[in-house]
Formats: structure tokens, C-alpha cells, sequence
């Protein structure tokens, strides 16, 4: 059923805010489209607790919507009218970023400014948005949190739709826009953002498929005790009178980590085991839909795969001895990701049941291999960002059996060494691989 109902929420907020107007013009008006819609389509989708194996279900919600107003820049979705006599309410399911935290980086924001340059399109097909603020240029953050929610979407909705999308994108993603316009049949429509645009289609929007229950930085935790205590309990069997959480910060660990205490025990886990973890079922369509790619792949020839980074890396983190290596392990192959296209990179994984690489983006290649493949991430010692649990979750999100081998410090040239012995236990557990 089409959403044209608008719940009380809607009527209450538009006449409070003709009374509001002129005293909160510059604040943000914000709310979730639940609040405001009925789902057109709800499904359950499962999401893993790493640290505990535990599993747990979440209900995703995806509205159907006309006459909205795309805010330039910032990929937000308003409802508003032409004239500026309610103040516009922005859907917070439109732009996954955290919105406060662009507020306060901004000081205030204007209602008034999705009025400015206000274009009108009306598309043949109904509408996704989709990478319109052209922040994910980050390989993994693309591949774990926007590319597993946009096909999650496609398939739910089983319609051929235009997807609007940022015009400046890097290579990988276009050449995933590519794939994605041909599998789904639908029109990847490439927009200049600086424009606000008033959308006269019918538009789709999603319920995030990413869990960011608890903000984007550990001192919102503090904010937000009761829901994390709530979620946790869950994973963790703890007691309410016993059950406290503490953030703290420590190098050795995290950056950003939390502890929590219960039945006279306790635990200290990286803030990303908690938050920030895509849905089990969101990877598991991307999987399929890699598949669906590369159905001609040879799957008697089984690779091992080793990551170089040497020409792929501006942040450094290369391994200086990769060749001692490599000669170490029978079948062993060295790949530079950055130079293969999206195609010949998930062609490449899906005839392989070994990944080995430093830690970075290229790791996260590890979605297209076969479930139960063997990922092994190498760490220089004392470097902080690396010790996150990353990749170790993206992992067991993702089936595979994942081990974790430390180098020694980076040198002054971004360089790390291997060991002798760690080659060797390296080695030994490959020879395990069947």
C-alpha cells in the first residue's frame, strides 16, 4: 500500500511549526521516516555479535514516498512544500551520516537554504538515492556499508529503478554502478548535487541495514547508557543490577573501546564490536550477487591469494620481505587489487580460499571469497588503527576463518618486516587449508 497516510506526528509537527518558525528557523528539524510513514515493505534481517557468536534479528522498514526535496551537498531528503509556510522536516534514513555531529561542524543549518536553486525532476521510474554526498571513497566503508545496503534494497523491492548517485565517483565504484545497472535493469542517472533538486517521482527510503545504535564517537556512549546496556544484555546474559558500562581509552586496545561488567566479571572490547556492524543478511546479497557475476569462474582451481600493497598503498604499510613470503607457501600468488577491475578482482576471489594482507582496504575483498576461505590480516606492531577489530568481524560476519600475525614497526619509509618464525606460522596454518 502506497504511504499517502501521515500519522499524527506529521500533522502535530507541521502546525507546531508555524508557531516555531521564527524563533528555531536555523535548527534542524529531523525525524525518522517511520515516524511519519507506514513501511511499504518490512523485512526481518539478522545481525551477528562477533565477540559472542550470538545472534539477533532487527525489523528493516522501506518507504514509499513522492514530492520531497533533495538538499543539495548534503544527500538529505526533506518534506517540505513549494512555499516556505511549514518548517521542512528532514528524514534521517536519507543520509546515513551522523547528523549532529554535521551540525556542529557547521554551527547551524538554514531550513530556509533547500529553497535556494530548487530544480524540478520527475523520473520515468521510481527513485533511490544513493552515494549522493560522494563521502565513501573508501574502498572497505563502500563494500561494508553502502554496497550491501543498496542491493539489499534492489533485491527486496524487485523493481527496476533509477538510482541517483553523486556525479564524481572513483573508478571502483562505477565500475559496481556498472554491474549493478545491468544485474537489477536499472539507470544509474550520474547528478550534480550542488543543485537542490524537488523530486516528483516515487521515491524509495530505507532503514539503514548497518547497526550505529550508539553514535559515532565513544563519548556519545555516555548519552546513550540505557540502549547500549538494553542491546548488550542480550549478548552478554548480564543482570540488570549487576550489568554497568564504562568507555574508556586505551592504546593497546582501541582508540575507542568499552567495558562492561557483570556477575563480578569484566569484559574490554573495541567500540567496533559493539557499533558499526552491517547485517548478516545485507553481506550475504552482496555474496550472491558476486556470484551471480562471475558464474563462468573455474572452482577446481583454488588460489591463495597475497595482497600487495606497494603499488596500490599512499599510507604506507607495506611488507619489505612479501617475497620471503611467498616463496614460503606453495600456490601462493601476489595481486595488486588496485589494478584489476571490480569484475577481474571478484573473479579472482571466487577461484581462492586463501587471503593474506596487511591490514587495509584490499582485505576487505574477503566478501567474495566462498564462505569458510581462510583470511589472514598481518599488523605492525604498536600502530593503533590497526589492533581494531575490523576486519576480524568482517570475518565471522562473513563465514570465513580468520587469524591475525604481527610484523615488526614501521620504519620511517612506511616499511614492516615479517619474521622468520611468523612466516613459519603462517606456513603451518595454510598447510591446514583444505
Amino acid at each position: 500500500m502506497e504511504s499517502k497516510i501521515l500519522s499524527k506526528n506529521l500533522i502535530s509537527s507541521y502546525f507546531w511549526a508555524k508557531l516555531r518558525k521564527f524563533f528555531f528557523i536555523n535548527n534542524l528539524n529531523i525525524c525518522n521516516v517511520s515516524d511519519l510513514y507506514f513501511p511499504f515493505i518490512q523485512k526481518k534481517i539478522k545481525f551477528l555479535c562477533p565477540y559472542t557468536n550470538k545472534s539477533f534479528f532487527q525489523t528493516v522498514g522501506i518507504f514509499k514516498l513522492s514530492n520531497v526535496i533533495l538538499g543539495r551537498n548534503t544527500g538529505w531528503i526533506f518534506l517540505a512544500p513549494k512555499k516556505k509556510f511549514v518548517r521542512p522536516i528532514c528524514l534521517k534514513e536519507s543520509s546515513f551520516d551522523d547528523h549532529n555531529e554535521f551540525l556542529l561542524s557547521l554551527h547551524k543549518f538554514n531550513n530556509t537554504d533547500i529553497y535556494i536553486d530548487l530544480n524540478e525532476k520527475k523520473f520515468k521510474k521510481p527513485v533511490l538515492i544513493f552515494n549522493i554526498t560522494r563521502k565513501k571513497k573508501n574502498y572497505y566503508h563502500f563494500f561494508v556499508e553502502d554496497a550491501p545496503h543498496l542491493i539489499w534494497q534492489l533485491t527486496i523491492l524487485k523493481k527496476s529503478v533509477n538510482i541517483l548517485v553523486h556525479k564524481d565517483q572513483p573508478n571502483f565504484v562505477k565500475n559496481f554502478l556498472s554491474e549493478i545497472s545491468r544485474h537489477y535493469n536499472s539507470e544509474i542517472i550520474y547528478i550534480d548535487p550542488s543543485e537542490n533538486i524537488s523530486i516528483k517521482s516515487t521515491i524509495f527510503v530505507s532503514e539503514d541495514t548497518l547497526k550505529r545504535k550508539y553514535g559515532s564517537n565513544i563519548e556519545n556512549l555516555s548519552l546513550n547508557k540505557d540502549l547500549l546496556k538494553k542491546q548488550t544484555k542480550f549478548l552478554f546474559d548480564g543482570e540488570d543490577k549487576n550489568f554497568k558500562i564504562l568507555e574508556f581509552r586505551d592504546h593497546n586496545i582501541s582508540p575507542r573501546s568499552v567495558e562492561i561488567s557483570f556477575n563480578d566479571k569484566k569484559i574490554r572490547l573495541k567500540s567496533n564490536t559493539l557499533q558499526a556492524l552491517p547485517s548478516v543478511s545485507s553481506i550475504d546479497m552482496l555474496q550472491k550477487f558476486s556470484q551471480s557475476i562471475c558464474r563462468k569462474t573455474n572452482k577446481k582451481v583454488i588460489n591463495k591469494i597475497f595482497i600487495s600493497r606497494f603499488r596500490d598503498s599512499k599510507r604506507g604499510r607495506n611488507l619489505k620481505n612479501e617475497n620471503d613470503l611467498i616463496k614460503s607457501i606453495k600456490n601462493l600468488k601476489k595481486i595488486s587489487f588496485g589494478n584489476l577491475s571490480l569484475y577481474e578482482q571478484i573473479k579472482k576471489c571466487k577461484s581462492s580460499n586463501v587471503l593474506i594482507g596487511l591490514h587495509g582496504a584490499g582485505l576487505t575483498n574477503m566478501i567474495f571469497f566462498e564462505k569458510k576461505s581462510t583470511i589472514i590480516e598481518i599488523i605492525p606492531k604498536l600502530q593503533s588503527l590497526p589492533i581494531s577489530d575490523l576486519f576480524s568481524n568482517l570475518a565471522k560476519i562473513c563465514g570465513h576463518k580468520y587469524y591475525r600475525f604481527f610484523s615488526s614497526e614501521l620504519d620511517s619509509e612506511g616499511l614492516t618486516v615479517l619474521s622468520s618464525e611468523v612466516i613459519q606460522d603462517i606456513s603451518d596454518v595454510i598447510k591446514k587449508v583444505k
